[in-house]
């Protein structure tokens, strides 16, 4: 007789069953030892005192020092973005709009050095610059607060400055001229209703506003400089003092939070980002410094050759920008060699 027909194992099946079932029962209500001894854990998960008396739940100090550091870095982290130019993209992949902001900065930075040593070859980064921050503010069309953002750096870097170098290198004209001030003014005019929409309390958007609204206030200063008569320049030197000085401390501000987050997680690049905008920050104020104070010491021959003027800051400006990018690019690169390498395996 098989198995599934046998009368007297069906009655050890159920007894089973039932030694089962009420082994289950006694395991949810076992009865403690009493001899055990309690440790301070326990009690404190049971809000237990020794005498048996229930009260509220004590805490250890050093779980005090932990949960307030862990909120004080939360709150240091959320205060600050961890781009300047994106947060995240409309689908929230901050990840992913983190590496198109890293690698837009890193082209704009190798614009601005090579308009630093005054070589056409600026017209290629500048036109990768166009294209990073045209799709920069297209993939965040979605998203009110960071499309704002997107296409005030748009007409800030792409539109303003790109005009800018231009006319720089192929001559200017009055289309070009009005065109650059109406950009710089566009950015500015978007971050200011930015600061006005986004003083709700979220920090994050309102340090990013004040960065891009600052920068591209600056460089409109700095453009229509020599355009203006001896009065105006001395009005538009105050300016560009004060928004140099916003613009540092904001920068430095930037760098050393990012350090400090650097501390608790290594693999972060939002130091190297940050390094990278220091530099280049200091380096353009440094040289615009030396454009106003010492316009004949600010010639330039060769980047490998030490200027015979100690004042000659471009020469200083464009070895500060490429020292302090050397770590983003070195993670563009890696960046890009996982990126083939992922590629190889799925192939």
């Amino acid at each position: 007789m098989s198995r599934e027909t046998h009368p007297r194992d069906d009655e050890d099946d159920d007894e089973d069953d039932d030694e089962d079932a009420f082994a289950r029962q006694n395991a949810s209500h076992e009865i403690p030892n009493p001899n055990r001894t309690v440790t301070h854990a326990e009690r404190r998960a049971m809000g237990e005192k020794d005498d048996g008396t229930t009260t509220t739940t004590t805490t250890d100090v050093d779980d005090v020092g932990d949960g307030r550091a862990r909120e004080k870095g939360a709150k240091r982290r959320s205060a600050l973005p961890q781009t300047i130019v994106l947060k995240e993209t409309t689908d929230g992949s901050s990840a992913h709009t983190e590496v198109w902001d890293h690698f837009s900065v890193l082209v704009w930075i190798a614009s601005d050095c090579c308009w630093t040593v005054e070589t056409k070859w600026t017209m290629l980064p500048l036109t990768l610059v166009i294209l990073f921050f045209s799709h920069n503010a297209w993939v965040v069309r979605k998203h009110p607060v960071e499309f704002r953002h997107a296409l005030a750096v748009f007409f800030w870097l792409a539109c303003g400055d790109g005009s800018w170098a231009v006319q720089d290198f192929y001559g200017s004209t009055a289309f070009l001229e009005v065109w650059c001030v109406c950009a710089f003014s566009a950015a500015i005019v978007i971050e200011l209703m930015q600061m006005t929409v986004c003083y709700t309390g979220d920090m994050a958007d309102v340090f990013q506003a004040l960065a891009i609204l600052s920068w591209a206030a600056h460089d409109l200063v700095v453009y229509s400089y020599y355009a203006l008569p001896a009065g105006g320049r001395e009005a538009s030197l105050v300016v560009w003092w004060v928004l140099s000085v916003i613009i540092f401390v904001q920068v430095l501000m930037y760098l050393i939070l990012q350090y400090k987050d650097l501390q608790k997680n290594p693999s972060t690049s939002g130091f190297d980002y940050a390094l990278a905008l220091f530099a280049w920050s200091f380096a353009c104020i440094y040289r615009e410094f030396g454009n106003y104070y010492f316009p004949k010491s600010q010639t330039f021959s060769s980047v490998f050759v030490y200027p015979d003027d100690p004042l000659n800051m471009r020469w200083f400006s464009f070895w500060i920008t490429v020292v302090g990018s050397l770590p983003l690019a070195m993670w563009c690169v890696r960046h890009v060699r996982r990126l083939f390498r992922a590629t190889s395996k799925d192939d």
